[in-house]
C-alpha cells in the first residue's frame, strides 16, 4: 500500500471515528469541514467494502482526441514567445494566415499547459501604433463627400425634402457644401460638387504661392451654395 492510499485511508477514518466517538454528524462536518453528503457517502463505502473503499477514485484520463494537434500546439507557442500575442490574438492570427481555426479557449488551455498563461514581468506593454489620418499634398488629389437629408416646411406647412452634399479637400481642408432639390442622380451630384470644387482650389491655386497650399488652419473654411 502506497502513502497515498494509506493517507486517505487514514483520513477517513479519522472523520468516521470521530463522528462515532462524539454521535453528532453536524459538529463532526463541521469540525473537519466536509458536508453531510460526503460523510455519508464514506460511511455507506466503509460499512459496504470495508477500507478499500475509502480510497479516493483516480481522476477520469484525459481524452487525447480532443486536444490540439502537435502542429498547431508548436505554432500558438511561437507567437505567445515571439509576439506575445494574446489568446484572442493568436486565435484571429492562426486563421487569418494560415486558416486554422480553434476556440479561444482551446488557445488558453494550450498556454496554460505549456506554463505561458501569464506573460513575465519584464516584458513592457505593446503599444498600438496611433492612427494617422490619409493625407495629400496636392489639393484637389483626395476629396471626401458626405450626403445628409434636410427636411423643411414650406409657407403653406408642406414638409420638404433637401439633399446636403458636402466635398472635403484632403489637402487644404477647404469644405464645399451644397444643397440641391432634386432630381439629379446621387453619383451626378457628387460629380459636379468635386469638379466645383477642383475649380475653386485651381483659382485658389493660381492666387495663392504654392508653398502655401498645405493643410493650415488659415485655409479651411466651407463654401455654401444653393441649386
Amino acid at each position: 500500500m502506497d502513502r497515498k492510499t494509506q493517507h486517505d485511508i487514514t483520513r477517513k477514518l479519522k472523520v468516521l471515528n470521530y463522528a462515532n466517538k462524539t454521535g453528532n454528524i453536524a459538529k463532526t462536518c463541521r469540525y473537519f469541514g466536509i458536508c453531510r453528503e460526503t460523510f455519508y457517502t464514506w460511511k455507506r463505502a466503509y460499512e459496504t467494502y470495508g477500507e478499500e473503499a475509502l480510497v479516493n477514485n483516480k481522476p477520469c484520463p484525459e481524452n487525447h482526441k480532443l486536444r490540439i494537434p502537435r502542429a498547431i500546439e508548436e505554432k500558438i507557442i511561437h507567437l505567445r514567445t515571439t509576439y506575445h500575442f494574446g489568446p484572442d490574438m493568436i486565435v484571429w492570427h492562426l486563421q487569418r494566415y494560415h486558416n486554422i481555426k480553434i476556440s479561444r479557449n482551446g488557445c488558453y488551455q494550450v498556454l496554460l499547459r505549456n506554463k505561458l498563461n501569464r506573460l513575465p514581468e519584464n516584458i513592457k506593454m505593446r503599444s498600438r501604433s496611433k492612427f494617422k489620418r490619409y493625407e495629400k499634398r496636392v489639393p484637389g488629389h483626395h476629396v471626401q463627400v458626405d450626403v445628409k437629408f434636410l427636411f423643411f416646411n414650406d409657407k403653406n406647412g408642406k414638409r420638404i425634402k433637401r439633399f446636403q452634399y458636402t466635398a472635403i479637400d484632403d489637402c487644404t481642408r477647404i469644405r464645399a457644401l451644397k444643397v440641391y432639390r432634386g432630381g439629379i442622380h446621387k453619383t451626378v451630384r457628387s460629380i459636379l460638387l468635386i469638379l466645383w470644387l477642383k475649380n475653386f482650389l485651381s483659382e485658389l491655386k493660381r492666387s495663392v504661392p504654392t508653398t502655401g497650399m498645405s493643410s493650415k488652419p488659415g485655409f479651411t473654411g466651407m463654401l455654401l451654395t444653393w441649386e
